[in-house]
């Protein structure tokens, strides 16, 4: 029988366990998003960049990270994340107004009103979530296109 953890114990096993989840998701949605010739396009201008480039020169954006959002939510959510580049994701902060006109056309406004909702109403990673992640994408059979 595992031993119950404490508030503090259990947060810092879920920011463990969100690290190494992070990590391997990041790295799975690079590589399934990459052409042939090992390039992503950055979901906001359009910038084709190495999927494998420096920590620096590549990021994943994500739409539910809004002020009056929690940062972290639906991180591993595949219509939350999408790649972008460093200058889009960092200098221009999201360039969330194109992020949002991307997610409609993609997915249709009604799609992106639900993600909003889904993002408003989010209580945060659970440890089995996270786990999850990591067994998911952390196997090396995971396909990826």
């Amino acid at each position: 029988m595992e031993k119950e953890l404490t508030k503090r114990q259990l947060a810092k096993k879920i920011k463990r366990l969100f690290a190494k989840a992070w990590k391997l998701w990041s790295e799975f949605r690079r590589k399934s998003e990459a052409d042939n010739d090992g390039m992503v396009i950055c979901f906001s201008c359009g910038k084709r960049i190495p999927w494998r480039r420096p920590k620096d020169k590549k990021q994943k954006g994500d739409f539910a990270n809004l002020g009056h959002f929690m940062h972290d939510v639906l991180d591993f959510d595949p219509m939350n994340t999408k790649i972008q580049c460093t200058r889009c994701n960092g200098r221009q902060h999201g360039n969330l107004g194109m992020y949002a006109i991307m997610l409609v056309k993609m997915y249709g406004l009604e799609a992106v009103e639900d993600l909003i909702k889904r993002a408003e109403s989010f209580k945060g990673h659970t440890v089995e979530e996270l786990e999850e992640t990591i067994n998911k994408h952390g196997r090396k059979d995971v396909q990826v296109k």
